[in-house]
C-alpha cells in the first residue's frame, strides 16, 4: 500500500464529527480491508475542539489513540516496537 492510499482513508473518515477512538478504529478496519491482513496498528493523534474551542491552552490537548490487530496484539515485541517508534516525538507531551 502506498503513503497516499493512508491520506485518502484518513480523509474519507475525516470529515465528520466522531470521537477519536472511533476515527482510529475505522482507519484501522479499512486497512485491513486494503490489504487483506489482521497485522495492523494505527495511531492518531489529534487536538480535541470540545478542549481548544473552550480556550484550553495546554500540552496535553493534543491526544493518541491506539488501534492493534493481528500480530500486533499477540506479540509483546512487536507491540512494544510500535509503540516507541510512534511515541518517540511525544515523550512529555502526553
Amino acid at each position: 500500500m502506498g503513503l497516499s492510499k493512508f491520506g485518502r482513508i484518513a480523509q474519507r473518515h475525516a470529515g465528520r464529527l466522531q470521537m477519536q477512538e472511533r476515527f482510529t478504529r475505522q482507519l484501522a478496519d479499512e486497512v485491513v480491508a486494503a490489504i487483506g491482513s489482521e497485522d495492523v496498528a494505527v495511531t492518531v493523534r489529534g487536538v480535541h475542539l470540545c478542549m481548544s474551542m473552550r480556550g484550553v491552552r495546554m500540552e496535553t490537548a493534543l491526544t493518541s489513540t491506539v488501534h492493534v490487530g493481528g500480530r500486533f496484539l499477540t506479540d509483546p515485541l512487536l507491540s512494544q516496537q510500535f509503540l516507541t517508534l510512534t511515541t518517540a516525538g511525544q515523550r512529555g507531551t502526553a
